[in-house]
């Protein structure tokens, strides 16, 4: 059986194409595919902005445990929490040598802890310890809804992270932990 190709109804068919609806749908379709390839971009950059952080937090937690297995206290590193190694003027914008004198004895604490930091870093770190509980330690007013604000009264550290990774001088990335918790609290992480 033979079609004749020429007819009205093998012409509108040739020429008729996409409709405004199916078109609509594929945009849709782009739309909310970009829009979750965006958020897991954004969620990964994030994550990758803090790792430095976790990973000398870790540092930090392990060798204070070490620390207190040995001598029955926690070592305060930098005297408190919003006291900071290294010193550096820019904040996160320009990563700061780990070697560079921050508080008064704070290389040689960290070293006591055996944290080494053998590349620049974008955060800067304070820890404070004691015997009494938390009782009377300013963690700021950014971090004063943590679950370290009620902790119990017995020997603690506390290990703060900082850094203004994008530059804008409102909002600063803050990690913060201590011996009460496996667990590492975030602050506007990744900014």
């Amino acid at each position: 059986m033979k079609f004749n190709t020429t007819s009205p109804i093998f012409e509108r068919r040739a020429q008729r194409g996409f409709t405004l609806v199916e078109l609509m749908i594929v945009v849709l379709i782009i739309g909310v595919l970009a829009s979750l390839a965006i958020y897991s971009v954004r969620s990964y950059v994030q994550a990758s902005k803090t790792a430095e952080a976790r990973e000398v937090i870790g540092s930090i937690k392990a060798g204070e445990e070490a620390y207190f297995d040995e001598t029955f206290r926690y070592l305060g590193v930098t005297g408190g929490v919003d006291t900071y190694h290294p010193i550096t003027s820019t904040d996160g914008r320009i990563k700061a040598d780990w070697s560079n004198t921050g508080c008064s004895g704070c290389l040689d604490n960290f070293r006591t802890l055996g944290v080494q930091v053998n590349a620049p870093v974008a955060f800067r770190y304070g820890v404070a310890a004691g015997s009494t509980g938390l009782a009377g330690l300013s963690l700021g007013a950014s971090v004063s809804g943590t679950p370290f604000a009620n902790a119990p009264a017995s020997p603690y550290y506390v290990v703060k992270a900082i850094s203004d990774l994008n530059g804008d001088t409102g909002k600063k990335t803050v990690l913060l932990s201590s011996n009460f918790s496996a667990e590492i609290y975030s602050e506007n992480s990744g900014e």
